[in-house]
């Protein structure tokens, strides 16, 4: 790697961590439970792999970073707030027409990307792109989707290293319990279902969204969406340091 691409991994790790504590910090309504949140991600085995077995997949790195700022700003959208900081009147929301608009500002910025994606897949030789060994029938994850020893084998032959951690599992459903026992769960069901559905997608259980979403063969391996069960497994794992009474509701509180 060059001393470019050095800092760029750095900064990225930063970025995640950064990231990763403020959403924790505010889902979850506590700066240790932002912290563990933040240990949890940055150090997840997936990360590692990108970095230090793949080291072609700086762009996924990046992808990872910003995750949980792409949350943050999600939220802010959702939720809305005025110039002076204070949410909006109805319901701590902004009005439709805000969001509708907002809505259509990222579809903008983002038509640069999805719309030759979508309008020019034919004037581009892409059958290699996902016709063999990167077909996504080949790479999904089912017996095999979980190491079961305690330290993370990062050996990519056969695909080791493409799979759930063992202790990273067992965090994240311990710190479900948690958001469980202390009342939290909204947040705990919002959290388990999020981290369920990425887990979902890489075993073959998911094969008829794969046959059948547009664009998404050309993610080529199901198991990249370990990224997204990564950021999910480490607000579980957050929530092993509880959760405060200022945290964000993801769904309604239970009584």
């Amino acid at each position: 790697l060059t001393n470019r691409e050095v800092a760029g991994l750095e900064t990225a790790f930063v970025v995640a961590g950064l990231g990763a504590y403020a959403l924790g910090r505010r889902w979850l309504g506590s700066p240790w439970a932002g912290l563990l949140a933040a240990v949890a991600y940055t150090t997840a085995p997936f990360h590692m792999v990108n970095v230090y077995v793949r080291g072609d997949s700086l762009a996924e790195f990046w992808a990872m970073a910003l995750y949980p700022l792409v949350l943050l700003a999600g939220e802010a959208v959702v939720r809305g707030s005025g110039s002076s900081g204070r949410r909006s009147a109805v319901g701590g929301q902004s009005p439709p027409a805000t969001r509708h608009a907002s809505l259509l500002l990222a579809l903008a910025l983002a038509a640069w990307f999805f719309v030759p994606a979508l309008a020019e897949r034919d004037l581009a030789q892409l059958g290699p792109v996902t016709a063999g060994y990167f077909h996504y029938a080949n790479h999904f994850r089912g017996l095999d989707l979980v190491q079961l020893g305690a330290l993370f084998d990062y050996n990519p032959d056969g695909g080791v290293a493409f799979r759930l951690g063992l202790v990273q599992g067992v965090a994240a459903l311990a710190g479900a319990g948690v958001l469980f026992w202390r009342g939290r769960r909204g947040t705990a069901l919002a959290l388990l279902g999020g981290w369920l559905l990425a887990v979902l997608m890489i075993t073959p259980l998911s094969r008829p969204l794969w046959d059948h979403l547009p664009l998404l063969a050309y993610t080529q391996f199901p198991w990249r969406f370990l990224s997204v069960a990564a950021l999910f497994a480490a607000l579980l794992t957050g929530g092993l340091a509880g959760a405060g009474e200022n945290a964000s509701p993801l769904l309604p509180r239970s009584p």
